[in-house]
Protein backbone atom coordinates (compact mmCIF):
# COMPACT_ATOMS: atom_id res chain seq x y z
CA UNK A 1 0.00 0.00 0.00
CA UNK A 2 1.53 3.28 -1.17
CA UNK A 3 0.08 5.46 1.62
CA UNK A 4 1.42 3.19 4.39
CA UNK A 5 4.91 3.21 2.83
CA UNK A 6 4.74 7.01 2.55
CA UNK A 7 3.88 7.32 6.25
CA UNK A 8 6.68 4.91 7.23
CA UNK A 9 9.17 7.01 5.24
CA UNK A 10 7.83 10.21 6.83
CA UNK A 11 8.22 8.70 10.32
CA UNK A 12 11.83 7.72 9.57
CA UNK A 13 12.51 11.31 8.46
CA UNK A 14 10.76 12.61 11.58
CA UNK A 15 12.95 10.45 13.81
CA UNK A 16 16.14 11.60 12.06
CA UNK A 17 15.00 15.24 12.30
CA UNK A 18 14.26 14.85 16.03
CA UNK A 19 17.82 13.59 16.56
CA UNK A 20 19.11 16.73 14.85
CA UNK A 21 16.78 18.88 16.98
CA UNK A 22 18.05 17.17 20.14
CA UNK A 23 21.71 17.84 19.27
CA UNK A 24 21.56 21.23 17.51
CA UNK A 25 18.16 22.70 18.35
CA UNK A 26 17.65 26.20 19.68
CA UNK A 27 14.55 26.99 21.71
CA UNK A 28 12.52 29.94 20.47
CA UNK A 29 9.05 31.43 20.81
CA UNK A 30 6.61 32.45 18.12
CA UNK A 31 4.13 35.19 18.98
CA UNK A 32 0.55 34.36 18.05
CA UNK A 33 -0.88 37.72 17.03
CA UNK A 34 -4.56 36.73 17.05
CA UNK A 35 -4.45 34.89 20.39
CA UNK A 36 -2.07 37.16 22.29
CA UNK A 37 0.12 34.26 23.47
CA UNK A 38 3.41 32.70 22.41
CA UNK A 39 4.11 29.18 21.17
CA UNK A 40 7.41 27.57 22.13
CA UNK A 41 9.27 25.64 19.46
CA UNK A 42 12.75 24.32 18.76
CA UNK A 43 14.56 25.08 15.51
CA UNK A 44 17.62 23.49 13.92
CA UNK A 45 19.44 23.93 10.61
CA UNK A 46 21.01 20.94 8.88
CA UNK A 47 22.70 21.08 5.47
CA UNK A 48 20.45 23.93 4.28
CA UNK A 49 17.29 22.37 5.72
CA UNK A 50 15.28 24.07 8.48
CA UNK A 51 13.57 21.85 11.05
CA UNK A 52 10.90 23.15 13.45
CA UNK A 53 9.63 21.01 16.33
CA UNK A 54 6.58 22.20 18.24
CA UNK A 55 5.22 20.46 21.33
CA UNK A 56 1.62 21.70 21.20
CA UNK A 57 0.78 20.87 24.79
CA UNK A 58 -2.40 22.61 25.94
CA UNK A 59 -2.54 24.89 22.90
CA UNK A 60 -3.92 23.23 19.80
CA UNK A 61 -3.28 24.40 16.25
CA UNK A 62 -6.12 25.19 13.84
CA UNK A 63 -5.33 21.92 12.04
CA UNK A 64 -5.75 19.98 15.30
CA UNK A 65 -9.04 21.74 16.10
CA UNK A 66 -10.27 21.00 12.58
CA UNK A 67 -9.34 17.30 12.81
CA UNK A 68 -11.00 17.05 16.24
CA UNK A 69 -14.20 18.64 14.89
CA UNK A 70 -14.27 16.18 11.97
CA UNK A 71 -13.81 13.26 14.35
CA UNK A 72 -16.67 14.47 16.58
CA UNK A 73 -18.95 14.86 13.52
CA UNK A 74 -18.30 11.20 12.67
CA UNK A 75 -18.98 10.17 16.27
CA UNK A 76 -15.32 9.34 16.85
CA UNK A 77 -13.06 10.37 19.68
CA UNK A 78 -10.68 13.17 18.58
CA UNK A 79 -7.05 12.15 18.14
CA UNK A 80 -4.34 13.59 20.37
CA UNK A 81 -1.63 15.26 18.29
CA UNK A 82 0.63 16.76 20.94
CA UNK A 83 3.68 17.26 18.73
CA UNK A 84 4.34 18.79 15.35
CA UNK A 85 7.32 18.81 13.02
CA UNK A 86 7.80 21.01 9.95
CA UNK A 87 10.71 20.77 7.52
CA UNK A 88 11.58 23.51 5.04
CA UNK A 89 14.07 23.52 2.17
CA UNK A 90 15.45 26.62 0.47
CA UNK A 91 13.54 27.92 -2.53
CA UNK A 92 15.12 27.20 -5.89
CA UNK A 93 14.07 28.44 -9.29
CA UNK A 94 14.51 25.96 -12.12
CA UNK A 95 14.46 27.11 -15.74
CA UNK A 96 13.78 24.63 -18.51
CA UNK A 97 14.08 25.16 -22.25
CA UNK A 98 11.92 23.17 -24.64
CA UNK A 99 10.92 23.30 -28.27
CA UNK A 100 7.30 24.08 -29.11
CA UNK A 101 6.36 21.42 -31.72
CA UNK A 102 3.77 23.65 -33.41
CA UNK A 103 5.87 26.78 -33.87
CA UNK A 104 9.41 25.39 -33.58
CA UNK A 105 10.09 28.22 -31.13
CA UNK A 106 12.22 27.74 -28.05
CA UNK A 107 10.09 28.14 -24.94
CA UNK A 108 11.43 28.73 -21.43
CA UNK A 109 9.39 27.58 -18.46
CA UNK A 110 10.16 28.46 -14.86
CA UNK A 111 9.28 26.36 -11.84
CA UNK A 112 9.83 27.19 -8.19
CA UNK A 113 10.81 24.38 -5.83
CA UNK A 114 11.25 24.60 -2.08
CA UNK A 115 9.32 25.74 0.95
CA UNK A 116 7.63 23.35 3.37
CA UNK A 117 8.29 19.74 2.40
CA UNK A 118 7.06 17.89 5.51
CA UNK A 119 4.37 18.61 8.08
CA UNK A 120 3.61 15.79 10.49
CA UNK A 121 1.78 15.67 13.84
CA UNK A 122 1.67 12.86 16.40
CA UNK A 123 0.61 12.08 19.94
CA UNK A 124 1.85 10.05 22.87
CA UNK A 125 -0.91 7.53 22.11
CA UNK A 126 0.73 6.59 18.78
CA UNK A 127 -1.67 8.48 16.52
CA UNK A 128 0.04 10.09 13.52
CA UNK A 129 -1.32 12.61 11.02
CA UNK A 130 0.76 13.25 7.91
CA UNK A 131 -0.45 16.68 6.82
CA UNK A 132 1.89 17.17 3.86
CA UNK A 133 4.93 15.41 2.43
CA UNK A 134 6.74 16.49 -0.75
CA UNK A 135 9.31 13.91 -1.76
CA UNK A 136 12.71 15.03 -3.00
CA UNK A 137 16.50 14.99 -2.81
CA UNK A 138 16.31 16.72 0.59
CA UNK A 139 15.36 13.38 2.19
CA UNK A 140 18.87 11.98 1.66
CA UNK A 141 20.32 14.85 3.69
CA UNK A 142 18.38 13.68 6.76
CA UNK A 143 18.16 9.90 6.39
CA UNK A 144 21.28 8.06 5.26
Amino acid sequence: MKTKSRQIDALAIRDAALNIIEVNGQRKEMQCVSGGYSIPYTEAEHDGITILFTPHGARHSDEQKYQAALARQKGEKPHDFSYGLDIYVPAQIVHRLSLDPKTNAVVMSTKRHGGKVLNIMWGDNGNVHLCSFKRGDWERKLVL
